[in-house]
């Protein structure tokens, strides 16, 4: 009788070059090097998770907290920013003391500690943070709704936010703006961090002041604002256009006008200048 069984040494191992294409090439590689998950990943998303759990009394999955910093609706350098932070990805404090030269980044120079992601957007003494976050506060507290007891886990997790029209209603257009605001403020107070921290050396005399930081961030929302106001428009954006409604869902209550298409820039920036910074910390 014939033998066909194919020997060992002859047997054709992998992909037919003729039926492959770049992508799928990519693809396979891709998965070949995924690694699993990082211990410093992991203390992060189960952060995050308490923080939500006890602010919405909701326990998000590992796959929710994931897919609330991929939303559209962050912009796309917040979004970076966040996704970062998950991951504990950033060069801050003792992984500083590893770079011959650098040491002197790896603390605060006004708290005189170890930076941590911690210390940058909740906790650090220079104006930065705190200017911030009373501003974000005092506007979203024109909503009507209590601002959070915040914590790094509620800023990384500020895609999953709870708000409800009614107890089977999420409250779109509310929770929509918590995440926009909450990731803007964040972004932006990191980035004030890196410019004090890198550009400036972390000097003392060149810390910013907090009129300073309140301008940038009245710029920041403005420019959000408008940008949505502007994405709305239909005829220009055909399909990719933020639909109108959603957007008026977002800041309709909070700018007090039903014509939010009519608003300009100056408008935007009029409404914000009054906001929380009777007496700057």
């Amino acid at each position: 009788m014939l033998n066909l069984t194919i020997p060992q040494t002859a047997q054709v191992i992998g992909a037919n070059l003729k039926h492959v294409t770049q992508a799928s090439l990519t693809k396979a590689l891709v998965l070949r090097k995924q690694t699993g998950p990082r211990l410093s990943t992991d203390i992060m998303l189960e952060r995050t998770r308490i923080a939500i759990d006890e602010w919405t009394n909701k326990e998000p999955s590992d796959k929710k907290i994931w897919l609330s910093v991929r939303k559209k609706d962050i912009s796309r350098g917040a979004r970076n920013f966040l996704w970062r932070c998950l991951h504990d990805s950033y060069r801050l404090g003792k992984k500083w003391l590893h770079l011959e030269g650098f040491e002197e980044r790896a603390s605060c120079h006004e708290c005189d500690e170890f930076d941590s992601l911690d210390h940058i957007l909740i906790d650090c003494k220079v104006p930065g943070q705190e200017v911030i976050w009373k501003l974000t506060k005092a506007l979203w507290e024109k909503t009507g709704k209590q601002w959070p007891d915040l914590s790094l886990g509620i800023v990384l997790g500020c895609g999953l936010a709870n708000y409800r029209i009614d107890t089977n209603l999420p409250d779109t257009g509310l929770n929509r703006l918590f995440l926009v605001l909450v990731s803007e403020a964040a972004y932006l107070i990191w980035k004030i961090r890196c410019e004090w921290k890198i550009k400036h050396e972390g000097r003392l005399d060149k810390r910013p002041s907090a009129p300073e930081v309140a301008s940038k961030w009245r710029s920041a929302i403005s420019k959000r604002i408008q940008f949505e106001i502007i994405a709305s428009d239909t005829g220009r954006f055909k399909h990719k256009a933020i639909p109108v409604k959603l957007v008026e869902q977002t800041w309709g209550k909070l700018l007090r006008t039903e014509n939010l298409r009519g608003l300009r820039m100056r408008d935007i920036t009029g409404f914000l200048v009054g906001i929380g910074m009777d007496e700057p910390p």
